[in-house]
């Protein structure tokens, strides 16, 4: 706060989608843009070197432009040390050392630091979370992402990703009570349908 950001001179990176937008519109904390300015925007965020980062689920509401210096989200994933076993991802970065001129674009702009050079350019995999940053930005193309072998499969809506995590943390009744008493509240029965994954007519 009262800080300006190192990585980026952007003041306008973050984007947000259906009623999260509409929220933030009518409270008078963002402004609607065109779909080219979306991408314009996205396009100069990456090139700017920051992370695009979406909803966890098939159904995202925001486009998140992180960088280490100002999202706390972020900060708090690289304190831990092992981000890559926190971020849900089906990609790792790979490079084709035949291509790769040791030029350390990559290692400037990597924000979770699994980049580093010493006689080659090495990726530290406890650390590298498969965001692409290092694939678009280098100047040779000498960097690629390939798909694990193990695919993880997001939920349809932050909705349902929400439960499943209460579910894990606090057992599934003690989360049906939590939906019931939402339920009552909201007289809205469809609050249930992806926790308990029937049908509700």
């Amino acid at each position: 706060m009262g800080q300006n950001c190192k990585q980026t001179k952007l003041r306008e990176s973050c984007l947000l989608f259906r009623q999260g937008a509409t929220h933030f519109i009518n409270h008078g904390r963002a402004r609607p843009i065109s779909k080219n300015e979306a991408l314009t925007i996205l396009d100069e965020a990456e090139k700017s070197g920051l992370i695009l980062q979406l909803t966890n689920a098939k159904q995202f509401y925001f486009i998140c432009t992180c960088c280490k210096c100002c999202c706390e989200g972020l900060k708090s994933v690289l304190k831990t040390g092992y981000q890559a076993k926190i971020y849900r991802n089906n990609y790792y970065a790979e490079i084709n050392f035949h291509l790769c001129v040791k030029c350390k674009t990559c290692v400037n702009l990597c924000q979770t630091n699994a980049l580093k050079i010493n006689n080659k350019i090495l990726i530290n995999y406890n650390l590298c979370i498969g965001c692409g940053l290092c694939v678009s930005t280098c100047p040779k193309k000498a960097i690629q992402l390939k798909k694990k072998e193990k695919k993880y499969k997001p939920p349809k809506t932050s909705y349902n990703l929400y439960l499943s995590i209460m579910s894990k943390k606090f057992g599934k009744w003690s989360v049906i009570k939590t939906i019931i008493l939402l339920i009552k509240k909201k007289n809205n029965l469809n609050l249930l349908k992806p926790f308990l994954n029937i049908q509700i007519r």
